[in-house]
C-alpha cells in the first residue's frame, strides 16, 4: 500500500482539522474500492455525510464507531441496499453507485445470521451456488471446501436449529464467502453472542480472511474486535469518519480529544508547550505554548524538540513525534493524552541519582526529559486481577484514571499521596497542528527530519 497522504473524511474536533489525513491507505488509483462524497439523507440531519474511503485489495477495513455514527448506513449503500443522495461507489475501475445489489455481487454476513431454518448447513452454504448456476460436482466440492475452512466439517447434515450461536455464525460466512465475492461486508457479525465465542470467533475470521484474500468491510463499536482484525480502522461519528489509519498508530499517535478517548480510553490533561532547539538549528527564533503566536511553531528547524510541560512536571517529547514541527503555522500542543496502562507507580528508586542519593522528589528531577511526573491524592481503587484501576485526584481538582499491576499497589491505601510516572513514549499530544506533526513524519514535508 501507499505511504502517501489521502483524504479520508472530516474532523470538527478542533477547528483547524477541516479533513482527515491517511498516510497509510491506497490512493483513489490505486484502491479496489473507491468512495467518494458519499451521502445519504432520510429527514433531519444526514445518516451519512460526504464520506471518502479508498481501500485496498485484499485488504481488512473496520468501520468503528459509537451508535449513529453511520457505519451501518455506510455499508448499506456499499451493499446497494439503499440508494445513495449523492456519491459515488467504484468498485475494481466501475462506478457501481446504481447497480442493485445481486449486480454488485458483495458477499454479506448479518448479525442475526440470515439462515434458511428449512435447509440443512451445506444446503444453506450451497444456496448461492445453485443461484449462479454451478454444476452439481463444483458445488458439492466447494460446499465440502467451505465446511473444512470455518472449521465445521461434518455438520453439512444438520439444520441451523441444532447448532450454537457461534456455529451458526460460521455458516453465514462460509455462505458468504462461497462463491468467491469481491468483496465481503461484515454487519455486527458478532454482536449476539458472548464475549468468549466472540474472541474465538474474531481469530477464526481473521484466519480466513488471511487465507482467501478476500477484501473486506467488517462494521463494529467492538474496539477488540477491532483491533485484532484491522489493516486499518475506520473512526465514525456524526456521519463522517474523523480518522483512519492502522490500529497501532490509531491508539499510539490520535490526532483527536474524541479519537483518543473513544479508542483506547484516555486521560485528557492540560499541557503547555516551547520548542527546545536542536544543535543544528540553536539560536533560530522558537515558538511556545505560552507565547510567540499562541503556540504556532515560529522557526522551528529540522530536528527540534517540543517540551510538554503538565502541571509541575515537564518532558520532551521523542523526535518520532516532533519532526513536523517545522511545518509553518502548526500550533503546539495544549492537551496531552495519557493512557490508563501508561502509569507506573513511581518508587524511591525512581528518584535516586548521583547527586540524590536518599532519592527525595526533587524540582530539578521534575524537569526530567525522558518521564512525566504527576502526584495526586489516591481517591479510590478497583481490584480487576492481574490489574488494580487507581483513581487519583491532580491538584486542580481534575481526576485521572490509572491502570497498574496489582502487585504494585499492595499497601496502599485511599488518601495517600501518590507519584505516577509516565514514560516520553507514552505521552500522547493533542492540538490544532496534531494532524500536520503526524503527517510530516511520514513526508517529510519542510524539512523534517527523516
Amino acid at each position: 500500500m501507499s505511504a502517501r497522504p489521502v483524504p479520508q473524511g472530516n474532523s470538527a474536533e478542533r477547528p483547524e482539522m477541516n479533513a482527515q489525513t491517511d498516510t497509510h491507505g491506497p490512493t483513489g488509483a490505486d484502491a479496489y474500492v473507491s468512495i467518494r462524497s458519499l451521502t445519504k439523507v432520510y429527514a433531519g440531519p444526514p445518516a451519512l455525510d460526504a464520506v471518502d474511503l479508498d481501500i485496498a485489495k485484499g485488504e481488512c477495513v473496520t468501520l468503528l464507531g459509537p451508535s449513529g455514527s453511520g457505519k451501518s448506513t455506510l455499508l448499506k449503500l456499499l451493499a446497494g441496499f439503499e440508494p445513495t443522495t449523492s456519491g459515488s461507489v467504484v468498485f475494481d475501475g466501475e462506478d457501481i453507485t446504481t447497480l442493485s445489489p445481486a449486480e454488485r455481487e458483495c458477499g454479506m454476513v448479518f448479525q442475526n445470521y440470515a439462515l434458511f431454518p428449512h435447509l440443512t448447513v451445506a444446503a444453506n452454504i450451497e444456496y448461492g451456488l445453485k443461484i449462479r448456476r454451478w454444476s452439481r460436482e463444483a458445488r458439492r466440492e466447494r460446499v465440502a471446501e467451505m465446511l473444512e475452512l470455518v472449521g465445521l466439517a461434518g455438520f453439512g447434515e444438520r439444520r441451523p436449529a441444532q447448532l450454537s450461536g457461534g456455529q451458526q455464525q460460521r455458516v453465514a460466512i462460509a455462505r458468504a464467502l462461497a462463491y468467491r465475492p469481491p468483496l465481503l461486508l461484515m454487519d455486527e457479525p458478532l454482536g449476539a453472542l458472548d464475549r468468549s465465542l466472540r474472541l474465538e470467533l474474531v481469530e477464526q475470521i481473521r484466519r480466513i480472511h488471511r487465507e482467501t484474500g478476500t477484501t473486506l468491510v467488517y462494521v463494529t463499536h467492538d474496539q477488540q474486535e477491532a483491533l485484532a482484525l484491522s489493516d486499518r480502522i475506520a473512526i465514525m461519528r456524526n456521519a463522517r469518519i474523523v480518522e483512519c489509519d492502522t490500529p497501532e498508530r490509531l491508539y499510539r499517535r490520535p490526532q483527536s480529544d474524541f479519537v483518543a478517548t473513544f479508542f483506547g480510553d484516555a486521560n485528557l490533561l492540560p499541557a503547555t508547550s516551547s520548542i527546545v532547539p536542536s544543535t543544528a538549528s540553536e539560536g533560530s527564533a522558537a515558538g511556545t505554548g505560552a507565547g510567540a503566536g499562541d503556540g504556532a511553531v515560529a522557526g522551528a528547524g529540522a530536528g527540534d524538540r517540543i517540551r510538554v510541560t503538565v502541571g509541575e512536571s515537564s518532558v520532551l517529547l521523542p523526535e518520532a513525534v516532533t519532526r513536523g514541527t517545522a511545518l509553518p503555522g502548526a500550533a503546539l500542543p495544549d492537551t496531552v493524552a495519557l493512557r490508563p496502562r501508561a502509569f507506573a507507580i513511581a518508587g524511591p528508586g525512581d528518584f535516586a541519582d548521583a547527586g540524590n542519593p536518599a532519592g527525595a522528589e526533587t524540582a530539578a528531577w521534575q524537569d526530567a526529559d525522558d518521564r512525566l511526573l504527576l502526584r495526586g491524592e489516591l481517591r479510590d481503587t478497583l481490584f480487576l486481577g492481574d490489574e488494580t484501576e487507581l483513581i487519583v485526584r491532580l491538584p486542580g481538582d481534575r481526576s485521572i484514571k490509572a491502570l497498574v499491576p496489582a502487585l504494585s499497589t499492595t499497601g496502599l491505601r485511599v488518601g495517600d499521596t501518590l507519584s505516577l510516572l509516565v514514560s516520553a513514549d507514552n505521552v500522547i499530544p493533542l492540538g490544532s497542528g496534531t494532524s500536520q506533526w503526524t503527517r510530516a513524519i511520514e513526508t517529510g514535508e519542510s524539512g523534517a527530519v527523516q
